[in-house]
């Protein structure tokens, strides 16, 4: 499992990106902009032809998105 912060867009997109050739169980794309997330997601998941990626919305700078983050993500995945 990989979890990716600010995956939308620059550097954490691309990380996704090559990251995901390598096929991992799960990617998750944490993203302060979920809709944008959900973009990103589905040209990563276009152009590699791969299903193993999540989008969850995550503010960094706000700690009540933080919060819900981990408790989304703890209630998802093991």
């Amino acid at each position: 499992m990989i979890v990716i912060t600010g995956a939308n867009t620059g550097i954490g997109f691309e990380t996704a990106k090559d990251l995901a050739q390598y096929k991992p169980k799960k990617i998750v794309l944490a993203c302060r902009d979920e809709a944008k997330g959900v973009i990103a997601a589905s040209k990563i998941s276009n152009e590699l032809k791969v299903d193993n990626i999540d989008v969850l919305k995550l503010d960094l700078n706000d700690l009540n998105s933080v919060k819900a983050f981990a408790e989304e993500f703890h209630s998802k995945y093991d």
